[in-house]
């Protein structure tokens, strides 16, 4: 198994953890909460409620990344498999 497939597993089994889940929903309804409630005249905190989501968005992103990344590896490997056996047919020869 490649690695970008075993990153793949490693994000999924990450997105499908419920308290992994859990904490990154109550982050983001905490920022969402404070990026309400914030004072626009106050443009460090602004900054920073804003800049902390985008971060909690980054990692969200970041792991499905790495999912969508073992999906190309698992096409990769099928079609790769796939032009073998078309070889070893073509050719009679096992190329293994």
């Amino acid at each position: 198994m490649k690695e970008d497939q075993i990153r793949a597993n490693d994000a999924k089994s990450l997105l499908g953890n419920p308290v992994f889940q859990g904490a990154m929903n109550a982050m983001k309804r905490n920022l969402d909460k404070n990026i309400a409630n914030v004072n626009p005249d106050n443009k460090e905190q602004c900054v920073r409620v804003v800049i902390a989501r985008q971060l909690i968005n980054g990692i969200d992103r970041e792991i499905k990344n790495y999912i969508e990344n073992g999906k190309v590896a698992d096409i990769i490997e099928i079609e790769a498999e796939r032009q073998l056996k078309i070889t070893e047919r073509l050719t009679g020869k096992m190329t293994r």
